[in-house]
């Protein structure tokens, strides 16, 4: 996961999500048919303390939450209800949807409910059955393989089976790709016996990265026709293939039935490069396949595209597999004040958090859904002892102040944000051996934090980009060092947070972040390459995550991607799909509109 900040809330550019849906196993609503089900999606707003976990419960101070959407601790505004699929418990909608997505508000909360349509026409959910609700945040989808979750539906006070959903997110590339599509096909199977011939219409499909298909377009129905001739439509290129002409595409064809029982005539699997350079070509003709039976052709009567490509963002350096990674380091010096001592700012009530908690927890929840094995490392300093304990606290022999030891006590890294509030909260236990001393030195910390960043990119063939969290009660004494380290850092797929505690003044620490009066960081005639320290005093947020979040993570998907375009690295290609062969290598002679 990963951290950065301005020393004002500000805002981070928002990337466009089109999210596609489908449900599986729904249970059966009525007696003389199936379900009729369509969802609702809600983009929820919370309280403070509102979480989710990765099962979709939705929790406030531990207590089941699940509620109804006018309860006092969710309200939202509808974002999406996709089409009624009639009679079938295994829904693929083809209604999309898109959201807004800043990788600071994370923890934002969709809900999705699943109906079953009993008045047909009518827009008031009264008029349906609830067949259950789940929840997912945008972090936990965005976080996910493939951008992919899959929640179990619940009904409050209800137990059983009630199905699943599962979400689908890819980001909505800023270009202006479209094409103008017309398909027809050529003797295709007749499903109507020997008095009738089917009515076909034509469905789009685009390959996952798990080999399975979300439903992106249909055609409507020529009735009584074999050889039909759909309209000819303009789509997105990004709607279609989220603008990857290589990218598998399944055109289906089916014999519409009006009890919605429609038949398979065939399916074709080819990409958008392919029917785009063949358009009015004999290698045009795609052979139809059903049951493993030629069944007619299908082909592009007509195939346009307008072009135009954007640059690379975060989100699509995360979608083809790129790694963020959080590191914590914790002061310890004595102007902390001893943890025993209700004033301290280490002191732990069982009953509430105190602030470096506060911030570990705050800043630590928005970035864990996007490190793929949640494992972090945490670190002190300005302490003595630290684990193992570097003196003796029986003869004080070695008593020395450590400006780097690791908080955890039986492997190098800990478990999620729980693991890091519970090896902070150790190091106060018995057998641990830590005081507070001093003096208050980050070179140290930076130093081990960059060998860190730099091993975990190395591990990832260079996707993956660090975070260290530095949380503070005061001024630093080794400033030239420090800064010294932060340019050497500017080089290495890492950025620096510090956050201040307290009620110092933290003069000082505005030296170090790159957005003061005297810009980058210099020492010696070297200047820094790139901003990479924020600072943020978080008594100016108390009691607001979001805007905490918002102030030290808004500026961190510019950061990652100015300093893997310098050096070169590129997005990866989402995952592809196991068992697909490119139907076209090396496309040319692209028809292009003027």
């Amino acid at each position: 996961m990963a951290s950065f900040a301005a020393n004002t809330p500000s805002s981070s550019a928002a990337t466009t999500l089109e999210v596609a849906c489908y449900a599986r196993d729904l249970p059966n609503m009525d007696r003389a048919s199936k379900t009729d089900p369509f969802c609702v999606v809600t983009l929820c707003k919370h309280e403070e303390g509102v979480t989710c976990d990765e099962a979709g419960h939705v929790t406030m101070g531990g207590l089941l939450v699940l509620k109804e959407l006018d309860n006092k601790h969710l309200s939202g505004e509808e974002v999406c209800r996709t089409e009624v699929v009639h009679d079938n418990l295994n829904p693929d909608f083809a209604t999309s949807f898109k959201i807004q997505y800043l990788f600071e508000q994370s923890n934002t909360l969709l809900m999705i409910k699943v109906y079953d349509e009993d008045k047909v026409g009518s827009s008031d959910l009264k008029d349906h059955e609830l067949v259950g609700t789940t929840y997912v945040t945008v972090g936990q989808l965005m976080g996910a393989p493939s951008n992919c979750v899959t929640r179990s539906i619940r009904r409050p006070g209800k137990s059983g089976n009630f199905g699943s959903v599962t979400l689908r997110a890819e980001e909505v590339c800023e270009c202006l790709d479209t094409v103008r599509l017309q398909f027809a096909g050529l003797k295709l199977a007749n499903k109507d016996g020997f008095f009738g011939k089917s009515d076909p219409f034509l469905q789009i499909s685009r390959v996952n990265e798990d080999g399975s298909f979300s439903l992106v377009h249909k055609t409507e129905v020529v009735m009584d026709n074999l050889s039909p001739t759909w309209k000819e439509e303009t789509l997105s290129v990004s709607m279609l293939c989220n603008n990857d002409y290589h990218r598998p595409l399944r055109l289906q064809v089916y014999d519409w039935d009006k009890d919605g029982s429609h038949d398979d005539m065939g399916f074709v699997d080819t990409t958008l490069a392919n029917i785009v350079a063949n358009v009015g070509r004999p290698e045009g003709r795609l052979p139809v396949k059903c049951g493993g039976k030629a069944a007619g052709q299908l082909y592009a009567a007509a195939a346009t595209v307008i072009q135009n490509r954007p640059p690379p963002t975060l989100t699509t350096y995360m979608s083809g597999g790129l790694q963020l990674s959080m590191m914590v380091a914790v002061d310890f010096t004595g102007s902390n004040r001893a943890p025993t001592d209700p004033n301290s700012l280490h002191f732990t009530d069982p009953n509430s958090y105190n602030q470096y908690q506060k911030a570990i927890e705050q800043i630590g929840s928005v970035l864990e859904p996007y490190d793929s094995d949640k494992k972090f490392p945490i670190w002190g300093f300005g302490g003595y002892g630290g684990f193992p304990p570097t003196w003796n606290p029986e003869t004080r022999k070695g008593k020395t102040t450590s400006h780097c030891f690791d908080l955890c006590t039986e492997s190098e890294e800990v478990n999620g944000v729980k693991g890091l509030l519970d090896a902070y909260q150790g190091s106060f236990t018995a057998g641990y051996e830590l005081e507070l001393s001093g003096p208050t030195n980050f070179s140290p910390i930076i130093e081990k934090a960059r060998a860190h960043s730099v091993e975990v990119a190395r591990q990832n063939g260079g996707q993956a980009y660090s975070v260290l969290l530095i949380i503070t009660d005061g001024a630093i004494t080794d400033v030239k060092d420090t800064k010294h380290s932060i340019i050497g850092a500017c080089e290495e797929p890492m950025s620096i947070i510090i956050v201040g505690v307290g009620d110092y003044n933290f003069k000082e620490m505005v030296t170090l972040d790159g957005d003061g009066e005297d810009g980058l960081q210099t020492k010696d005639g070297h200047k820094a390459s790139r901003d990479i320290v924020q600072f943020v005093p978080f008594r100016d947020f108390q009691g607001d995550s979001a805007a905490l979040a918002s102030a030290t993570l808004a500026e961190l998907p510019a950061q990652v991607v100015e300093h893997l375009q310098r050096k070169g690295v590129q997005p990866k290609d989402r995952p592809g799909a196991e068992g697909f062969e490119k139907v076209v290598k090396g496309v040319t002679g692209m028809k292009l509109a003027a």
